[in-house]
């Protein structure tokens, strides 16, 4: 393994040959994260600055496969990494429609969107979901310390973070319910109390998770 410099790139490769590499470099004028390029077995990894606040994180692939990832977009209001999935106007013109702290994170990745904001973290397959965690985050951040949220499958936003903080995972559970409400303490889920992994009845006796799940199978 060896490095080279050229023009504004600092490359880490196992060939001595890199024409190929460098021709691609300057027909689309990939701007270098760091300047850092690694070149090996005929494959480039780089993460490029395409726009504003937009990075293309292109991870080992061959070069005719990386050529079919370059797009041109606009520029981001909020810091997003599109990670070997080709960048996407409507991806960044909706998060410039939406509304989060400027310091706020985005990955794209081929089956799923990665968030980071302040320190929640959460992961959504769907566009919809965003724009509604987009409008529930301030009461997101009211009633709950940072976690890791993981998957948000349903635009009730709310109550699945409100779930998930009270250890229910199961996301179904949402699609079945006739009514839902959270406060910072617990969440009421029809005739149900949730309240730090317990879930109580409305007469305060305490049920399983197993017997609980039954009622939205």
């Amino acid at each position: 393994m060896k490095k080279e410099v050229i023009d504004k790139y600092v490359i880490t490769t196992d060939t001595d040959d890199i024409s190929k590499l460098v021709e691609f470099l300057r027909k689309y004028k990939i701007s270098a994260y760091n300047y850092k390029v690694i070149y090996t077995n005929g494959k480039i990894s780089v993460r490029a600055k395409i726009s504003n606040n937009v990075i293309l994180s292109i991870q080992d692939k061959y070069i005719d496969e990386a050529e079919l990832l370059i797009s041109k977009v606009p520029d981001s209001k909020y810091f997003i990494e599109f990670h070997n999935v080709k960048p996407e106007n409507e991806i960044i013109n909706l998060l410039n429609n939406l509304s989060f702290p400027f310091a706020s994170e985005f990955h794209v990745f081929k089956n799923y969107f990665s968030c980071n904001i302040e320190k929640f973290r959460f992961k959504l397959t769907n566009l919809n979901v965003l724009e509604a965690l987009s409008k529930e985050y301030p009461k997101i951040k009211e009633l709950f310390p940072p976690f890791n949220v993981g998957y948000i499958l349903t635009d009730k936003v709310l109550c699945e973070v409100g779930l998930k903080f009270h250890g229910i995972r199961n996301s179904n559970i949402l699609q079945k319910c006739k009514y839902c409400e959270v406060e910072k303490d617990f969440v009421k889920i029809d005739n149900f109390v949730i309240k730090n992994g317990k879930i109580f009845r409305e007469n305060k006796d305490k049920i399983s998770k197993e017997d609980f799940y039954k009622n939205y199978e």
